[in-house]
């Protein structure tokens, strides 16, 4: 707990206290710090440093399968990628390593990049990824697909059997 003693105008003016800037390199465990504190002009504080404690925790990579998909795909279509799915490796912390599961990435293609498409390979992005995983990759990052427009069926009208 620290306390600013000012006036009142100062005190009403004042929302936090910041630390001087402290570079720390190479931190592979939790540290605690000690900073200096910034006094606002005219004032005092009960405390001139503060301790921080910096927790760092340990991640890992994670791969998983991750399907294709194509949510806007109209029914008069019928795509096939190949491979149907592709490995999403991402860096994540121990601490959510259990929570990571395919189902919180997506690939979703739009059709439209696919329509028009006469190459009939696309590249793929990640259109839904958790914020909490890092350095995220696809591989292969590009598919082959075909894209059929289904035939319509045909009706034909009842006749009459010959006599």
């Amino acid at each position: 707990k620290v306390i600013l003693y000012a006036n009142q105008a100062t005190i009403d003016s004042v929302s936090n206290i910041k630390t001087e800037f402290k570079q720390l390199t190479k931190i592979d465990k939790t540290q605690s710090v000690t900073v200096k504190l910034q006094k606002p002009e005219g004032s005092s504080l009960s405390e001139e440093t503060v301790t921080l404690t910096i927790p760092i925790e340990e991640f890992t990579e994670k791969v998983l399968s991750v399907p294709v998909i194509c949510s806007n795909l109209p029914s008069n279509y019928e795509l096939k990628t190949f491979p149907s799915s592709v490995n999403v490796s991402a860096n994540v912390s121990m601490s959510k390593f259990n929570d990571l599961d395919a189902f919180v990435f997506e690939i979703d293609i739009p059709f439209e990049s696919l329509k028009d498409n006469k190459t009939g390979t696309v590249k793929l992005e990640l259109t839904k990824q958790p914020d909490w995983v890092s350095d995220t990759a696809i591989n292969p990052n590009t598919i082959e697909f075909i894209l059929e427009q289904k035939s319509s069926p045909t009706t034909t009208a009842n006749q009459p059997a010959d006599e």
